[in-house]
């Protein structure tokens, strides 16, 4: 009986191999389309403290569920903010980067919020992160209080 060895490449990885008879083979059937395999990266982003008094600083910090293979620039938005010529988002007296760079072999990277002394509001007021790599985004919420 003739046979053929099956490789299974995932990312042109060999992942496995089977030995499979002719017959076998030509029953099997193709596919069509190439099947859509994605690979997730983003497990959250978070702030802490999760409440500060304006004037004082934040910690944020956007975490993946493995390891980065190359440096990974994951982008950054304050909602309801614009970007200062492209180095921060500010919004009512908040301001963060615009992102943030995984270095390559590491699961995190950490990035600060700023908050200002005097923000034109009064209150505690709720702010919202979204970090986006590639088409996934987490998000988180923290608070700032005058």
């Amino acid at each position: 009986m003739n046979r053929t060895r099956l490789w299974l490449l995932v990312g042109g990885a060999a992942l496995g191999g089977a030995l499979v008879s002719s017959a076998a083979l030509a029953q099997t059937p193709t596919l069509n389309t190439a099947p859509k395999l994605t690979l997730q990266w983003l497990r959250a982003v978070s702030v802490s403290p999760i409440s500060v008094t304006a004037g004082a600083s934040a910690q944020g910090t956007v975490t993946l569920l493995r390891p980065a293979a190359a440096n990974m620039s994951v982008k950054l938005v304050l909602i309801g903010s614009a970007p200062i010529e492209g180095v921060a988002n500010y919004v009512d007296g908040v301001q963060i980067p615009t992102a943030v760079t995984i270095p390559a072999g590491k699961d995190r990277a950490s990035f600060v919020v700023t908050t200002t002394a005097s923000p034109a509001w009064a209150g505690t007021k709720t702010f919202v992160v979204n970090a986006t790599y590639g088409s996934e985004t987490v998000k988180t919420s923290f608070t700032v209080s005058r």
